[in-house]
């Protein structure tokens, strides 16, 4: 007499395959989410950089076209120099002017 039911090999191919569907539907999602947490992480550097700028134009007696460089600002305002977790490249600008990003999308908010 034969049993009824699913063998092994019939469960583990079926469960394979669902899990590859899975996979390739969820995988935009999760590259999506990487790149906005990258880009939100570069906007909070340019934050940063913004306000270390205040500082120093506010401790050296700067004025609002002076432009700082790293050297000025690292380590008296800011610990270390910041980085875009994407490898873009910060310009600093002058006082008056938002830090910005080499990266499209990265911008201060």
């Amino acid at each position: 007499m034969k049993e009824k039911g699913f063998t092994l090999v019939a469960i583990v191919a079926t469960v394979s395959v669902v899990a590859l569907i899975v996979a390739f539907v969820a995988m935009p999602h999760f590259q999506k989410e990487g790149r906005r947490v990258k880009a939100n992480a570069c906007a909070t550097n340019l934050m940063i950089i913004e306000k270390v700028k205040s500082l120093w134009a506010f401790g050296e007696g700067k004025s609002a076209d002076d432009v700082p460089a790293w050297d000025g600002l690292v380590p008296e305002y800011v610990q270390k120099t910041p980085s875009c977790p994407s490898g873009g490249e910060y310009t600093i600008g002058s006082i008056d002017e938002k830090p910005t990003c080499t990266i499209e999308g990265h911008r201060l908010r």
